[in-house]
Parts: structure tokens; sequence; C-alpha cells
């Protein structure tokens, strides 16, 4: 059998594939946390058994390569990212070994991320930060470039709804808007993320946004009706709305570092002036589920028509005839029937 030295025997060209599909994820195994995108050059070798059923050796003379660039989802006026889900991999357990710890023990909302979090097999150290930082890939990515933007320039502030929210350096983050008078948040205050008798993580944060809070910055908790469940920045300049992160990602360490999420980043004018609209009327209402039913929000389906977005309505056309559960839009009627599940994310785009 020729084996190839120096490569395990479950590595393709040790034991070959025989169904040719597959995914890359880049750097998850020899770029460590921080991956090159850019171009790669794919390189298919086929490996055959002799009559004995023995591998023959490699040959590069039947190789077949393909060039393809490699990015991040970008398509003008929207961009995307994910998070890895992957702590039960072996790809976690290979960056971080056995025994890794997703936060401190204790129930401190802020700590210092870059504290050592604990040994890979090879006896490396690493700290959370940098476990962080390959947990949360692309979608962590887009939500702190965001959050550094609003830190570096004085002329922007945030909007944020949030239904979970303990992630350390977001939520100091957003502790420095507040000190800066830059900030208002709709926060959730459902029974799992608030409590009298027994303060929760979101508790916490009220507390020391409302000691840190100078000029604009507030902060409203509510849940319209059952849940506030959203997780949105929307970034402005002035009266101007400039940029919205949304989608499944909540603000908080499973949500960025242990479940498979997404983030959706909008620049397009229309995407940001309805997300702007909506918090705002919001807070009009304190998130308040009757005061939001009246407003003409409520009703409206949004129907983006920007060149610079992807062809989204037609794509939905498609999904509804093929899953007619699947549609995205909530009419009137349709929150007054279910007024129990109703908040005002269903009616703007992705949560």
């Amino acid at each position: 059998m020729h084996r190839i030295a120096g490569e395990s025997p479950n590595a393709s060209v040790n034991a070959p594939i025989h169904k040719f599909r597959w995914v890359h994820v880049p750097g998850s195994v020899h770029q460590g946390v921080a991956p090159f995108m850019g171009r790669y050059t794919y390189t298919v070798t086929p490996r055959y058994f002799d009559g004995q059923r023995s591998l023959l050796p490699l040959d590069s003379a039947k190789s077949v390569s393909v060039t393809i660039e490699v990015s991040n989802f970008h398509h003008a006026g929207v961009a995307l990212g994910f998070t890895r889900g992957y702590v039960q991999s072996e790809a976690f357990v290979r960056h971080f070994g056995r025994k890794a710890r997703i936060r401190p023990s204790g129930k401190d909302l802020l700590f210092d991320t870059r504290a050592i979090s604990g040994t890979d097999d090879r006896g490396n150290e690493y700290s959370y930060a940098q476990q962080y930082e390959w947990l949360g890939f692309t979608a962590r990515a887009q939500a702190f470039e965001l959050i550094r933007a609003v830190l570096a320039d004085r002329k922007l502030r945030l909007d944020v709804f949030a239904y979970d929210f303990n992630e350390p350096d977001l939520a100091q983050a957003l502790l420095t808007l507040a000190g800066e008078g830059r900030v208002r948040m709709i926060l959730d205050n459902a029974a799992l993320h608030h409590s009298r008798s027994k303060p929760t993580p979101e508790d916490a944060f009220e507390a020391l946004f409302l000691q840190a809070a100078t000029g604009e910055a507030q902060i409203l908790r509510g849940r319209f009706a059952r849940y506030a469940h959203d997780k949105i920045f929307i970034v402005s300049r002035g009266s101007r709305p400039i940029k919205v992160l949304t989608g499944s990602t909540n603000f908080s360490v499973t949500g960025l570092y242990v479940n498979s999420n997404h983030v959706l980043v909008f620049t397009d004018r229309q995407v940001t002036a309805k997300y702007a609209e909506l918090f705002d009327t919001a807070w009009a209402g304190a998130a308040k589920r009757a005061a939001f039913l009246r407003t003409p929000i409520a009703g409206e389906t949004f129907r983006p028509t920007s060149s610079l977005l992807p062809p989204i309505e037609s794509r939905l056309r498609r999904t509804r005839a093929s899953s007619p559960a699947a549609s995205s839009t909530v009419s009137r009627s349709a929150l007054r029937k279910n007024r129990a599940r109703a908040r005002p994310s269903a009616v703007c785009c992705s949560r």
C-alpha cells in the first residue's frame, strides 16, 4: 500500500473520496482563527487501486486544477456573515482541546476576554477572545466591524433591538456609547431576561447602562407581547440611517459562539430607512403590542426595490410556491389573529 508519509490514514490522499461533493471552510486547519480570503487553487488528484486492491501511487499527470475567488458574500447593498456553530465539532477540539470553557465560571456580565481560557491538546494557551474570534467567524467580524466604526466616529449613533444580550465585549462597547450619549436600546424583558428576585445578565446590563448614560442615551425594556425576539443594530449619521445589521444571531455568548447563525448587513437606503422607521415606531409605543398594532407599519408589507439588493421578491415567490409556510410577510389581520406572538421584526426584512 502506497501510503503518503506524514499524512493521516484518514486524509484524502490515503483514503480517497468516492463522491466528489465537499465544502471548504477556509483556514479551519492551516490558518488558525484568521483565514485568508482571496484566490484559491484547488487541485484534485484521483487515486486508483490495482488488481490486488492496493492503492497506486499518486500521479500528478491525472490532476485537475481550478482557481476560485473565495470571499465573504457581498452584493452592493447587502453583506452576509455566519457563525461557525462548531463548538461540538472535531475542528473545535483540534483548536481548543476537549476541556475548553466558553466563558469563566460565575455570573459576571463583563469580563476580560483577553484572559486565558484554556490549553489545547498540544499545550498551547489561548484566550476567550481567540476562541470567540474562531467560533463567531464572519458573523462576529461583521458585528464588531460595525461597532468599532461607531465607536471611532463621534458623529455616528446606534439604535439597538436585543433579545439575549450578554456578549461581554459588545456589552462594554454599548456602555461606552451610553457614556457618550450615542445609543438607544430596546431590550427584551420577558421572564427569561428579567427577574427582580434573581437578576439576569440583561438586568445587570440595564443597571450598568443607566449608571453610564449621558445625554440622549436611553434604554427601554419591553417585549411587545410574548418576546421582543429581535437582533438589530441601526447606525445613523445625524438623522440619516446608513447601516443595519440584523439576522438570526443573538448578541450573546451562545448566539455568537455556540449556535449556528447568520447576520445580514444592509447599506441600501430603502432598507436602512425602513428599519429606522420601525425602531422609532416601537420606541414611541414603549415596545408595547397594543401601541404597535395601531401604527401603519404594523400592517405594511415592505418590498425593497433597490438595484443594490439581490432579487429578494422573486426568490421569495419561488419559496412560497414550494412551501406556503415560508411566507415572510405578515398582514395586520394576521398580527391581530396571533397577538400573543406579534413582533415588529416580522414585518421588516429578516430577524
